[in-house]
């Protein structure tokens, strides 16, 4: 028998890439990166990205208790365009909450802001249509047996071969 490796999803090989740099800036796991999107909902997600995650000293509990410093929860940074700032900040506890479950204990507490410009990711490219494909659609639809079916597909198939091509 031979043996075959097993596949491995792209999130999975860039969490491993990007497991250092996020460690290099505080970040105890790139999930919070890889994630952001999920984290911070959409439209934050475009204006935002998570900087570092700053634990405290133990010099600086109020206290001045021993307690480690994962026990006193951690600072969450974030980059954020002053447009949305305030929206951010409403934002903030529903973020710490769901940044804690990713981890799955207490390990932030706080956020802070960072206002100025965010480099926003572009779109994903929508790949142009094959001039074949409405073609193809049309020449299947002599098969269907139900007659609003078919000519609710051939007005889509027609549409779509009509609409013009980006490059």
């Amino acid at each position: 028998m031979r043996w075959k490796p097993a596949s491995r999803s792209l999130a999975d090989l860039a969490g491993e890439v990007m497991a250092p740099l996020a460690e290099k800036h505080g970040l105890a796991t790139a999930q919070i990166i890889l994630r952001w999107s999920e984290l911070a909902g959409p439209e934050l997600a475009r204006a935002t990205r998570p900087l570092r995650i700053q634990w405290p000293r133990r010099s600086d509990t109020p206290d001045g208790s021993d307690l480690p410093p994962r026990r006193l929860g951690a600072t969450l940074v974030i980059a954020c365009e002053s447009a949305l700032a305030l929206d951010l900040q409403f934002a903030a506890p529903v973020l710490i909450e769901r940044v804690n479950l990713l981890f799955g204990w207490q390990a932030v507490t706080r956020v802070s802001i960072r206002q100025g410009p965010v480099e926003r990711k572009p779109a994903p490219a929508i790949p142009p249509i094959p001039p074949q494909a409405p073609l193809r659609m049309v020449s299947g639809l002599d098969s269907l047996e139900d007659d609003d079916l078919r000519r609710a597909l051939g007005r889509l198939a027609a549409g779509v071969a009509s609409r013009p091509q980006r490059s």
